[in-house]
């Protein structure tokens, strides 16, 4: 399913202030706006960063709301491809800027130890933090994915990359995350592991 960032203004704000200003339940928005309760408590309380197509068509055909317009989202891709960077692309860059910076710090003679030990105890991540990385990296990789289903003449030089065993890996496990029980009998089964090229 293609997800994508609606715009740089926070949309999530946007509905926010649409549905508060016209719904005294998320129920009853649910049932103006043909979405599911936990949909509209999600994009509310921003415990989500991407929406699919389907939901952001949904959004503006049943309340023309701009920022999520056709028009909005060109827009929003034409920029994207005239920076030249893919959203993977960008998250690597910025990923290493903070390892320079916190490396650099870590070095300094001049920081006590003690504001040394804080932060690297604030750069162990939280379930949670780890839980929307995953999700931030696993939504990246599916846009990317996006320009080999409109280039498919691209995908052999994606097939030298990552072979197909790789792709099963990853297929097979993310199917084991969604099943009770299931992991700790893929992790049991599985002896194939996925290396880089």
């Amino acid at each position: 399913m293609e997800t994508e960032n609606v715009s740089a203004t926070d949309w999530r704000d946007v509905f926010k202030e649409y549905i508060s200003e016209r719904y005294q339940t998320i129920k009853l928005a649910s049932a103006a706006l043909g979405l599911p309760e936990t949909t509209i408590g999600d994009i509310i309380k921003k415990r989500i960063s991407r929406i699919s197509n389907k939901t952001r068509e949904r959004i503006y055909s049943s309340t023309n709301l701009e920022i999520f317009s056709p028009e909005s989202r060109l827009a929003g891709q034409k920029a994207k491809k005239k920076s030249g960077l893919g959203t993977l692309e960008i998250q690597l860059k910025n990923l290493e800027t903070v390892a320079q910076n916190i490396r650099r710090v870590l070095e300094d003679s001049t920081i006590p130890e003690d504001q040394k030990a804080e932060l690297r105890q604030s750069l162990i991540l939280s379930p949670e933090k780890i839980a929307e990385r995953a999700s931030d990296l696993f939504y990246a990789f599916l846009d990317e994915l996006d320009y080999f289903k409109r280039n498919q003449s691209e995908i052999p030089r994606l097939k030298k990359l990552i072979p197909r065993e790789d792709a099963g890996y990853l297929n097979s496990l993310m199917n084991a995350f969604y099943v009770e029980g299931k992991l700790n009998e893929w992790m049991l089964d599985a002896s194939y592991s996925p290396r880089r090229k």
